[in-house]
């Protein structure tokens, strides 16, 4: 690893005008004359850099977070400027098989409440009952207070839905702190598209809060633009004993922005905190940038001593159209930043995850890790393509993890006490992702050499789906998200055929 010394002077100058702490200054000089000391006995310098990083990071993050940006290897060349997410076609919304979507799920019952203004769907919302649905004809539904609040509960034969005529055709301009408050079970929310418009990104933070009782909420079909947090979930106590919305899932679904967030609250565009057997699969996560306080952003992650979380066939595409501000984003993580007691699921906090998946997913461009560990126990990564990131992290003794048949650049790192079992991984330098793909910046994933990604993965025990939903395994496993078939993958990421 070469010293760079822009990198250096550019970390400098950042803290210098956004901390004004003169001693840290003095600290961070010291620091760097310091691992320049050591690297000159043949030590790798990005070793103790990041080393040195992790003892800061509990006293001093923003310090340490500088720190460790001097050595990244991500290249801001790989952002996708000029992509269109508004007329998007790739994966996320409307990529679903039709049949699974639009239909309103509608019981026995029938009923299908039809609405054609703001103040129809709200009076709709307290009104609507088990099994039936609110079908929200074409149009802009403007809507101005604190929460949208439901009334009643659905059941596992009866839901209620709320669905839009068809995707696109219906726009949820919301001026809300939290959006829909789903603290009823069995909800369904399908072909909409929500914008926040607030006057400031710190008061949108969310299109959707589910907690509590809000147990196999289904949010799918959807475009969600302009959030902080566009899903939060989370456990609350009623009276004396605590409620935690299991059992969800997010598919689907677009989630993007259109500008930096200007805020320093969290930034995190699926935050699902203390709940098991979520699943998010076949999303568009892109373009979470937090624009002020720490700078830290992710795409989803799942904490709180949740439990088989699963992140499945998504495309998380860190910086696709918006430039990078010298924060980190991050993809998918189990644990993030940690919890508080308070909001960890029976107040025990000793693991943030225990047996998540991550698999069959395409991640890219992120300034910092694709996958992230924090006190995950049990986890396993498989058959992702992780590109233009620093890789995967496993961090800490509580966490464990098996990562196998995975294409990545960047790296796999154990952290602070953290262990993997790594197999049939291809780690590679970004400037080599080139010899094994066609054009991959455009979505064509089309392979250059098959002879070290066809079957060349370990076996699994069942088949599932690769990212584009073709059946694969449980033998003869190609290495990273998509399964080919002669080199070719049927599949459209960014839906350019």
């Amino acid at each position: 690893m070469k010293f760079s010394s822009q990198k250096l002077k550019s970390a400098a100058k950042f803290y210098i005008f956004s901390s004004g702490i003169v001693l840290n200054l003095i600290l961070f000089m010291a620091f760097i004359y310091g691992v320049y000391k050591v690297s000159q006995l043949g030590v790798s310098f990005e070793d103790v850099v990041n080393k040195s990083a992790d003892k800061i990071y509990p006293k001093a993050p923003t310090l340490a977070n500088l720190i460790r940006n001097i050595t990244r290897e991500t290249n801001d060349e790989w952002v996708f400027s000029g992509l269109d997410v508004d007329v998007w076609s790739g994966k996320g919304a409307g990529s679903l098989n039709t049949s699974i979507v639009g239909g309103g799920q509608v019981n026995q019952r029938g009923k299908v409440i039809s609405v054609s203004n703001s103040r129809e769907f709200l009076t709709a919302l307290k009104t609507v009952e088990r099994g039936q649905a609110i079908k929200l004809m074409p149009g802009t539904y403007k809507i101005k207070q604190r929460t949208i609040n439901i009334r009643h509960s659905g059941s596992s034969i009866e839901p209620i839905t709320v669905m839009g005529s068809e995707l696109g055709a219906v726009m949820l301009e919301l001026d809300t702190l939290e959006g829909f408050y789903v603290d009823k079970p069995f909800w369904v929310f399908e072909n909409l598209k929500i914008k926040g418009v607030c006057a400031s990104d710190s008061q949108c933070e969310h299109a959707f809060h589910v907690v509590g009782k809000g147990n196999n909420v289904i949010v799918r079909n959807n475009i969600i633009t302009d959030f902080n947090a566009a899903m939060k979930v989370n456990g609350i106590k009623y009276g004396t004993e605590y409620y935690y919305p299991d059992n969800g899932r997010v598919e689907g679904n677009s989630f993007f922005n259109h500008s930096v967030r200007d805020t320093g609250n969290p930034v995190t565009v699926l935050d699902i905190i203390a709940v098991n057997d979520w699943v998010v699969s076949d999303n568009l996560i892109a373009d979470f940038i937090k624009g002020k306080s720490d700078r830290v952003s992710y795409a989803a992650f799942f904490k709180g001593n949740g439990a088989r979380n699963t992140f499945e066939r998504n495309l998380v595409i860190c910086r696709l159209n918006l430039k990078p501000t010298g924060g980190e984003q991050v993809g998918v993580s189990f644990g993030g930043g940690g919890t508080s007691k308070s909001a960890c699921r029976n107040q025990q906090c000793d693991v943030e995850s225990s047996f998540g998946i991550v698999r069959h997913n395409l991640i890219m461009n992120c300034d910092d890790v694709a996958i992230y560990l924090n006190k995950s126990k049990d986890t396993e990564i498989y058959n992702n393509t992780l590109i233009n990131t620093l890789g995967i992290d496993v961090r800490f003794p509580q966490s464990s993890a098996v990562i196998a048949n995975n294409f990545l650049t960047g790296r796999i790192k154990n952290r602070n006490g953290g262990t993997s079992q790594a197999m049939n991984n291809i780690v590679v330098d970004l400037s080599d992702v080139a010899d094994y793909y066609q054009a991959p910046m455009m979505g064509d994933f089309t392979l250059k050499n098959k002879g070290e990604i066809v079957d060349r993965g370990v076996d699994l025990q069942v088949e599932e789906k690769d990212f584009c939903g073709e059946q694969r395994g449980p033998v003869g496993l190609d290495i990273g998200a998509f399964e080919y078939l002669d080199g070719t993958s049927t599949c459209d990421p960014f839906g350019n055929k």
